[in-house]
C-alpha cells in the first residue's frame, strides 16, 4: 500500500521500504514489525506533532537508566483473526488461547510499568492504558493453561477428576497387556505394544494370529504383522475410551467458555493488542533514532526544509562514513546543485526527500537538533533511469513522461526533486527545457531541488533570485569527491580533468578543451577559482579551529597545574601547622607530668609555673589562626559572612582553622556546618569569612514561562553554534562564568537573540541562569526553548 502523499515511484526512488524495514527489524514483535512496514504518512501537521510527541517520550524511555526499563513486548502476537472468530462464537483451541493470553499479559504489564511513571511518560501511559482493561482476562486464561501449553489439570475440578480416572484406566490396560505380551512372546513380531485408534494392540506374526484371541485392528505394510487387541483387554479398553471421551468433553467445555469470554470483550482485547503493537512500534522507532543519532526537528507551518548537518539515514545504516551537509530548500524557489559526477549531487536530493517523508511519518531525522522542517504535502521525484523496452521508451522519453505527470499536479506545499533534469538530449534544447520546467514549478509555489551539468541552469541564479546555486566539491588532484555541499556558488563538472586522470590521452583532452567556446572556458575557470578560494578558506578555518582547540587545551592544562600547585601548597602548610600543634601538645603533656612529679617531691613549683606561663604566652601565637598560621597561610580577601550569604557549596575562610572550607548545610541559630577536606565541624557564623569572587550558589527557584510572543519568535534567527552556549557538565560557578563570557560576546557582536543550553537535571542551573537574565537590564525578554529547540533544557533570550 502506497502511503498518502507519495507515489510508488517516489517511495521506490527514495528507498522508503528499506527505512521501514530498519524500524521493523528493531521491533520486538511481529505486529509491531507489520505496523512499521505499513507506516503511514500522516495527513496534517497536527498529526505529525502528536506522533513526534509520542516518539520523544519513547526516545527518553529507551535512553533512560535501568530504573525505567523498556517493556518486554516480544510476546505480543497477531490475534485479530482469533478475536474475530471468538466474537462470532467460534471455539479457539488451547494454543490460540495461549497466544491471546501472552499478548494480553504483555499489554497489561506494559500498561502497568509505564502507568507507574505517568508523570515522566504521560502520552505513552495513555497509549498503553487499554492493556489494563484486559488484565484479569489474561490472568484467567493463563491460569488454565499449563507450562506444557495444554490445559492445566486444575482448569476445573471436573477435568482433574476425569483425567485422574482416565489415567487409572490407562494404567490398568497397560498392566494387563504387558502380562499378555510376556505370555505370548513366542508368537509376537517384537516385544512391544502399540495403540491403534485408541486401542492397545500386540504385534502378532501373521502365521500365528489365531493363537491370540482378540480383535484384529490392522496389519503392517508388509503383511507380516497383525495388530491384535487381546480379548482380555477389550473391556478395559472400552472403559478407557469412555474415560478419555469424558476428558475431551470437559476440555471442549472449558475452551468454549474461555472463547466465549474473549468474544464478549472482543473490542477491549483488540484495543489492548493494538496498544501493545503501537508501543512496540514506538520503541522500534526510538531504537532506530538511537542508531542514527536522529533528533526531533523544529516543525514549520510552511513547506520549507532547513536541515543542519543532515545525513542520509540509509547510508548510515549501511555503515558508510557520511558527510553531514546543510540543505535549505524553500517554496517558490529552486536549489540548483551542480558539480562533477559521483560527487554526491543525487545523495543531496535523496537526503532532502527521505527526511521530508520521515517528518510526514512522525520520525526523528538524522540532522542537528535545530533543523527546521515544514509539512510537505507530496514528494515528487524524477531520479534514475526511466528507460523501458516494454513501453518503447528511451531514457529521455521516460523522463518526459514523468515530468509531465509532475507538472500536472505539483504546486504549493509539494517538494519536487529532479535529478539531471532534461539530460539525454541536445544540450542547448535540454538546458532551455530544464530552465522552463523549473520556472513553471517555482511559479506554482513548489519547493524544488534539481541537479544539473547545464551552465545555463547554473547561470540562471545570477538573473533570477528564485534560483539558488549550490555545489559539491571534487579534489581533482586526488580524484576524490568531498561530498561537501556549498551554498551560493555553482560547481564545475571537471569532465576534462577527470578524463585525463582516467587515461584519456593528453592530446585528446587538449583538443577537447580547444573546442570549448571562450565563454564556457571563462565560466569553468571562474567556478574553478571560486572552488579553490572556498577550499582555501575552509582549510584556513579548520587550521584556526585547531589552533583554538590547542590554545584551549593549553589553558586548561595550565589551570589544572596551577590548581594542583595550590593544593600542594595548602597540604604543605596544613602539614607544617599540624606538626607545630603536635609539638605544643607534646610540650603541654610534658609540663603536666613534670608538675605532678614536683608535687610528689614537695618541691617549690615556681619553675614549673614559669614554664607554663611561657608556654601559655607562645601557644596563641602558634595556634590555628595565630601569627604562625597567618604567616604560613595568609587569609585571603573577604568580608564577614551573614546567614543569608551561606548556602551549601559556597567557599569560605575559617580563620580559627587557618584554611578554606565549604559550607555543607544551611545555617541555623547562628551556627553553620562546614567541611575542611574530610573533616566537618560546626562553627559560629561570626567566625566565617566570605571569600571575594566566590558567589554563593543561588537557591533553586521555579520561573513561569513568559507569554509566547509569536511576532518576536517569527523574526527569531536560526540557532547556530555562533549564538549558542552549552553549559551542560559544568559546575554552577563555572557555568555562570561561561554564561557571562558568552553574554558579553553577544553584546559585542550586536546579536539580538541567543540560546543557553543548561539541560534539565535538577533544575538548579536552569533557575540560576534565568535569575541572572531576569535581573539584567540588557535583557529584553527570555523564554524556555520550544519543541525542536531543546524544550525546558534551553533558555532563549533577546538583548535590548
Amino acid at each position: 500500500m502506497t502511503p498518502q502523499g507519495s507515489s510508488s515511484k517516489t517511495l521506490a526512488d527514495l528507498e522508503w521500504a528499506r527505512l521501514t524495514r530498519a524500524i521493523a527489524d528493531r521491533c520486538a514483535s511481529e505486529p509491531g514489525a507489520v505496523r512499521a512496514m505499513e507506516l503511514p504518512l500522516l495527513p496534517d501537521l497536527a498529526a505529525v506533532w502528536a506522533r513526534l510527541a509520542l516518539v520523544e517520550e519513547a526516545m527518553r524511555l529507551h535512553g533512560a537508566a535501568a530504573g525505567d526499563p523498556v517493556p518486554d513486548l516480544g510476546r505480543v502476537q497477531g490475534i485479530d483473526q482469533l478475536v474475530d472468530r471468538a466474537e462470532i462464537h467460534g471455539v479457539l483451541d488451547v494454543g490460540e488461547l495461549a497466544g491471546i493470553s501472552a499478548t494480553l499479559n504483555a499489554a497489561a504489564t506494559a500498561a502497568r510499568q509505564i502507568g507507574s511513571r505517568r508523570a515522566l511518560y504521560p502520552l505513552l501511559a495513555e497509549t498503553a492504558a487499554p492493556g489494563r482493561a484486559v488484565e484479569e482476562l489474561a490472568e484467567r486464561i493463563g491460569s488454565k493453561i499449563g507450562e506444557d501449553g495444554d490445559l492445566a489439570d486444575d482448569a476445573s475440578a471436573e477435568l482433574r477428576r476425569a483425567r485422574s480416572a482416565a489415567a487409572a484406566d490407562r494404567a490398568r490396560v497397560i498392566s494387563r497387556i504387558e502380562e499378555l505380551m510376556a505370555r505370548h512372546r513366542d508368537v509376537l513380531q517384537d516385544t512391544f505394544y502399540t495403540v491403534r485408534e485408541g486401542r492397545y494392540v500386540l504385534p502378532v506374526r501373521t502365521d500365528a494370529h489365531e493363537r491370540v484371541a482378540g480383535i484384529v485392528h490392522g496389519t503392517s505394510a508388509s503383511g507380516a504383522t497383525v495388530f491384535v487387541e487381546p480379548r482380555a483387554v477389550v473391556a478395559l479398553g472400552n472403559r478407557l475410551k469412555m474415560a478419555v471421551a469424558e476428558v475431551e468433553r470437559e476440555e471442549a467445555r472449558i475452551l468454549a467458555a474461555l472463547s466465549e469470554e474473549v468474544g464478549r470483550v472482543a473490542d477491549r482485547v483488540r484495543a489492548a493488542a493494538r496498544a501493545a503493537a503501537t508501543l512496540d512500534l514506538l520503541v522500534g522507532i526510538a531504537r532506530l533514532a538511537s542508531d542514527l543519532d536522529a533528533r526531533l526537528p523544529r516543525l514549520l507551518d510552511s513547506p520549507r526544509l532547513s536541515l543542519v548537518a543532515a545525513r542520509h539515514p540509509l547510508l548510515l545504516l549501511d555503515g558508510t562514513t557520511v558527510v553531514a551537509n546543510d540543505i535549505v530548500v524553500e517554496p517558490g524557489r529552486a536549489l540548483v546543485v551542480s558539480g562533477p559526477n559521483a560527487g554526491g549531487k543525487t545523495v543531496i536530493l535523496k537526503t532532502a526527500g527521505i527526511i521530508a517523508l520521515m517528518v510526514r511519518a512522525g520520525l526523528p531525522v538524522p540532522a542537528a537538533e535545530h533543523s527546521e522542517v515544514g509539512f510537505i504535502a507530496n514528494v515528487y521525484t524524477d531520479v534514475g533511469d526511466e528507460q523501458s523496452l516494454t513501453l518503447s521508451l528511451s531514457t529521455f522519453s521516460g523522463h518526459l513522461c514523468n515530468l509531465s505527470r509532475i507538472l500536472a499536479t505539483a504546486g504549493w506545499g509539494d517538494l519536487v526533486l529532479l535529478d539531471e533534469l532534461a539530460a539525454g538530449t541536445d544540450p542547448d534544447e535540454g538546458a532551455a527545457l530544464a530552465r522552463a520546467v523549473v520556472e513553471a514549478l517555482c511559479e506554482r509555489g513548489a519547493t524544488v531541488a534539481v541537479t544539473t551539468h547545464y551552465p545555463a541552469l547554473k547561470e540562471a541564479a545570477t538573473v533570477d533570485d528564485r534560483f539558488v546555486n549550490a555545489s559539491v566539491g571534487f579534489d581533482v588532484g586526488r580524484m576524490e569527491p568531498s561530498f561537501r555541499l556549498t551554498s551560493g556558488i555553482p560547481g564545475a563538472s571537471v569532465a576534462l580533468a577527470i578524463a585525463g586522470r582516467f587515461g584519456i590521452a593528453d592530446p585528446i583532452v587538449a583538443r577537447a578543451r580547444s573546442m570549448l567556446g571562450e565563454g564556457a572556458l571563462d565560466f569553468a575557470e571562474a567556478i574553478a577559482r571560486l572552488e579553490h578560494e572556498r577550499t582555501k578558506v575552509e582549510e584556513e578555518a579548520a587550521m584556526a579551529k585547531r589552533e583554538r582547540e590547542r590554545a584551549e587545551q593549553a589553558r586548561a592544562l595550565a589551570e589544572d597545574e596551577l590548581e594542583r600547585a595550590r593544593a600542594r601548597d595548602e597540604k604543605k602548610v596544613s602539614r607544617e601547622v599540624a606538626e607545630v600543634l603536635e609539638v605544643v601538645q607534646r610540650t603541654r603533656a610534658q609540663v603536666a607530668v613534670a608538675e605532678a612529679r614536683v608535687r610528689r617531691r614537695r618541691v617549690v613549683p615556681e619553675d614549673v609555673r614559669s614554664a607554663r606561663e611561657v608556654l601559655a604566652e607562645v601557644a596563641p601565637e602558634i595556634a590555628p589562626g595565630g601569627k604562625l598560621a597567618q604567616v604560613l597561610s595568609p587569609a585571603p580577601q573577604g568580608r564577614p559572612a551573614t546567614e543569608a550569604d551561606l548556602r551549601p557549596g559556597c567557599e569560605v575562610w575559617i580563620a580559627r582553622l587557618g584554611g578554606k572550607a565549604r559550607v555543607v548545610e544551611v545555617p541555623r541559630k547562628g551556627k553553620v556546618r562546614v567541611a575542611l577536606g574530610k573533616m566537618a565541624t560546626t562553627l559560629p557564623v561570626s567566625e566565617v569569612l566570605l571569600l571575594e569572587g566566590k558567589r554563593p550558589a543561588a537557591p533553586t527557584k521555579t520561573y513561569e514561562a513568559p507569554a509566547y510572543d509569536a511576532a518576536a519568535d517569527a523574526a527569531q534567527p536560526a540557532q547556530t553554534s555562533d549564538n549558542t552556549c552549552d553549559l551542560r557538565g559544568l559546575r554552577a560557578d563555572e557555568a555562570l562564568e561561561a554564561g557571562e563570557r558568552f553574554f558579553d560576546r553577544m553584546m559585542r557582536e550586536g546579536k539580538q537573540c541567543a540560546f543557553l543550553i543548561h539541560g534539565h537535571g535538577t533544575g538548579a542551573l536552569r533557575a540560576q541562569v534565568r535569575e541572572v537574565l531576569s535581573k539584567s537590564r540588557y535583557v529584553a525578554r527570555f523564554r524556555p526553548g520550544q519543541q525542536g529547540e531543546g524544550g525546558d533544557g534551553v533558555t532563549v533570550f533577546w538583548l535590548r
